[in-house]
């Protein structure tokens, strides 16, 4: 599962423009988490909430490409 909400991630990320800072930044941190999350064994974190942010902002942008993949 974390190989798909990073390349999503990191694919929103590529489509967002300079005027869309707030939702780089949320892309970064997330991905940060993800990573910093990986080196972590035993269990899998489940808390979906951490990662929702950059989804919630690409929907509010008026690109469709980006409204797309975070669908």
């Amino acid at each position: 599962m974390e190989f798909f909400v990073t390349q999503t991630i990191k694919r929103i990320r590529g489509l967002s423009s300079r005027s869309h800072k707030e939702l780089r930044a949320a892309c970064d941190e997330t991905t940060k988490a993800i990573e910093a999350n990986k080196g972590k064994e035993g269990k899998e974190d489940t808390d979906a909430d951490k990662y929702f942010r950059p989804f919630q902002l690409a929907c509010g942008t008026s690109n469709a490409k980006m409204i797309s993949a975070a669908l």
